[in-house]
């Protein structure tokens, strides 16, 4: 079954009767988290402003009129819950009301598909020689705005660091389309080699984890940048050399022996 989800959008308009006084309630704008289908919906309850000099017991909740989807309801606490089992947009209208006021807001019910994390990129460089190591940008976005996200280091964290930005990916009317995170790497301690780290990006309820594989390079100047040699495991730039060096050697033995096709004639 295709994994499904549901953002709550609150309308800005509020419907309110009588003349305002101290007591009044106000129903709080906020957007709740989505919830995928066939698994448990319970976002933090409804908000309401309350001065709290109303003497007549608490504040209670109702849906008065429009439809939740199917497998969700208002409690009087103002909690959402159940498991949305139908794609569509809903509204409704939620009544807050103590024993002196009452305040009455529209809200949108979406019913969407679950998040799908994206990055930019899946693998990044570094090269450490005599100059300053720059941090590198990772974008990440997704196809819900607002998307909490987390971004940890799973291999490398003894050279390498992963920060989030904002910790979630754009919402509607945001200047860029994506958040970012930073990435930076510390040679302190490290032997001159090839190092592999990786990056997870996860999110709660997303379809899937995706991984930025982190390569860094320590050496000297460019020359060791270009002899490091990728392996799971840091390589010696001396070992390198030192293999280098007995390759080059074998080579000018086999060009010194005589070569049985191309000997010179006999008279």
């Amino acid at each position: 079954m295709q994994r499904l989800g549901i953002r709550i959008l609150l309308s800005a308009g509020l419907i309110a009767s009588g003349k305002a006084s101290a007591a009044d309630l106000e129903i709080a704008v906020r957007e709740l988290p989505w919830a995928i289908v066939d698994r448990p919906y319970a976002p933090p309850p409804l908000e309401v402003l309350d001065p709290g000099k109303c003497p007549v017991g608490g504040v209670g909740f109702a849906m008065i009129s429009g439809s939740l989807p199917p497998g969700v309801r208002l409690t009087r606490a103002g909690y959402l819950t159940g498991v949305p089992t139908k794609i569509g947009s809903f509204w409704f209208a939620v009544r807050a009301a103590n024993g002196c006021s009452k305040a009455t807001r529209w809200m949108e019910l979406k019913v969407t598909g679950a998040p799908i994390l994206q990055i930019s990129t899946d693998r990044v460089r570094f090269i450490a020689d005599d100059g300053p190591i720059r941090p590198q940008t990772v974008r990440v976005s997704a196809s819900w705005p607002s998307l909490e996200y987390q971004a940890f280091v799973r291999t490398g964290k003894e050279w390498l660091k992963a920060v989030p930005r904002r910790g979630a990916t754009a919402k509607p009317g945001d200047a860029l389309d994506a958040d970012v995170v930073e990435l930076t790497v510390d040679p302190k301690g490290l032997k001159a080699g090839f190092y592999r780290g990786e990056v997870v990006v996860s999110a709660w309820s997303a379809l899937d984890a995706p991984v930025i594989r982190v390569e860094f390079v320590v050496g000297r100047g460019e020359a060791g940048a270009a002899t490091a040699s990728p392996s799971d495991n840091p390589t010696s730039t001396s070992r390198h050399a030192s293999s280098k060096s007995e390759n080059l050697t074998r080579g000018l033995r086999l060009r010194a022996m005589p070569d049985p096709f191309f000997a010179p004639a006999t008279q």
